[in-house]
């Protein structure tokens, strides 16, 4: 069985259960969309601010002082974090080990 190939450069898809009676309301309501420009305008858009965000091959962005902001901020909030980790760990065998020894279960 061969593919379907559709002869527009662009395309649009949606899945409907076989049968499906919205299959024809959507491509109704796709056509009219298309026909009316409002496709070509959404998909400008989204690709004048997709190229926007793109860097030329060979180009790199500058590390800035906000960059290095930021990543700072990601760094100590990892330390941060191990350090509150490390605290409950030693606090939680503290604890465990008080509990096995007051209960007389100590190693044997």
């Amino acid at each position: 069985m061969t593919p379907w190939v559709s002869s527009t450069p662009v395309l649009y898809s949606l899945a409907f259960p076989k049968g499906s009676p919205l299959t024809q309301f959507f491509t109704l309501g796709l056509l009219r969309l298309i026909e009316e420009g409002a496709v070509t305008r959404a998909s400008r858009r989204w690709n004048k601010a997709a190229a926007a965000a793109c860097v030329e091959p060979g180009e790199t962005l500058g590390l800035g002082v906000e960059r290095m902001v930021a990543l700072f901020l990601v760094l100590a909030a990892g330390v941060v974090g191990a350090a509150a980790a490390l605290v409950a760990e030693v606090l939680a065998k503290r604890r465990g080990g008080k509990s096995e020894t007051s209960r007389g279960g100590g190693s044997e």
